[in-house]
């Protein structure tokens, strides 16, 4: 869907590449002052019901995520989910990101349930839109089976991880979103 053009939305554009490929790089901690300034240019440039304000925002949610402070990454992540549903379809990518990254907040506070339901919307988005090798298919569905192994079921926790290994293999060059063993 697209929003209207907004005064320095290219600035933003470029500083939100340069978050990304910082958190691609594993580089969280450098990744923040460039999400401030992205976003204090969205919110003050585009308004805070902007889908723009919303991608600062789950970026932030992000960092917060990767610095384990779990109540500042639920409040902006929130924040960015309210304004892309008032604004997106309810099975648009942008929507499915912010539910990852709740899932994966809720893992870290051991709220399995509240994890799978988002992981399993997540998917199901996934599904409609993306290749089914895609990279973030396979992240997506590793989750799923971290939170299977988290509730006891072992077998099919490694029956999805594999799955998962089996994707990005079909996709060698673009598995840079590492699945990792989960123990199991």
């Amino acid at each position: 869907m697209n929003t209207p053009h907004w005064d320095r939305q290219e600035e933003w554009a470029g500083l939100n590449r340069r978050v990304v490929n910082l958190f691609e790089k594993r580089e969280h901690q450098n990744a923040k002052p460039v999400i401030d300034e992205a976003l204090v240019l969205a919110e003050e440039h585009a308004g805070p019901d902007h889908l723009d304000t919303a991608t600062s925002l789950n970026h932030l949610g992000e960092f917060y995520l990767s610095q384990k402070d779990l109540a500042k990454a639920e409040t902006h992540l929130n924040q960015a989910l309210k304004t892309r549903e008032k604004t997106l379809p309810p099975n648009s990518l942008e929507i499915a990101e912010v539910h990852f990254n709740l899932a994966c907040l809720y893992l870290e506070q051991g709220k399995y349930s509240e994890a799978q339901d988002l992981l399993e919307n997540t998917l199901k988005i996934r599904k409609e839109i993306q290749n089914p090798n895609h990279p973030h298919m396979a992240r997506t569905i590793d989750h799923l089976a971290l939170v299977h192994q988290m509730k006891g079921d072992y077998k099919k926790a490694r029956k999805m991880h594999e799955k998962a290994l089996a994707m990005l293999k079909k996709n060698p060059e673009n598995n840079d979103l590492m699945v990792t063993p989960n123990g199991i």
